[in-house]
């Protein structure tokens, strides 16, 4: 994911979090926008906003709408699988091995089992005009149906977010028309 940050970047486009917004406008500006917040937040909220607008061309907000852990009942199923075996032949002319391949039905039981969740909605807003020109919501469910199956939600975070971030690049490779 940073590989795709830094291509980004070096085709001119620069990525800011609200923390580094504050810090810019106490350089730019010499205002402590985290003190007028604690005063007079209304205040503080349109200097950001003005900021923000008058010097950025893309703002993305993201939110997190399901991260969780819950369970989901399947029901019992057979799976056949293939089946090899060996016997031990005597006759008349000698002894030996006889291997014979088959299949066998193995009965999968049917039961609870836990499932993660998460749910991302990313919306990107033009600044020129203040409006949301792209949305995209991620929502992935993953079950952990074997003892082996370990997925968290934030797994599926990830997965979202590096959808997410090539979709953007998808996005703003493309000529525009």
């Amino acid at each position: 994911m940073s590989d795709i940050y830094k291509d980004l970047k070096q085709q001119n486009y620069k990525f800011y979090v609200a923390y580094n917004i504050a810090d810019m406008i106490k350089e730019k500006h010499n205002i402590d926008i985290n003190e007028i917040y604690k005063t007079n937040p209304s205040n503080a909220d349109e200097l950001y906003r003005s900021f923000v607008k008058d010097n950025m061309d893309l703002v993305i907000r993201t939110e997190v709408m399901a991260y969780d852990i819950g369970s989901q009942y399947y029901e019992g199923y057979y799976l056949t699988l293939p089946s090899v075996d060996t016997s031990f032949v005597t006759t008349p002319y000698g002894s030996g091995t006889v291997t014979t391949y088959g299949t066998k039905q193995q009965y999968i039981r049917g039961g609870n089992v836990p499932v993660s969740y998460c749910s991302v909605r990313f919306t990107n807003y033009e600044m020129k005009t203040d409006n949301a020109v792209w949305t995209l919501i991620d929502d992935r469910a993953k079950a952990n149906q074997t003892i082996f199956d370990n997925t968290k939600p934030k797994d599926l975070y990830k997965r979202i977010i590096s959808n997410f971030v090539n979709k953007l690049k998808d996005k703003l490779d493309r000529p525009q028309t």
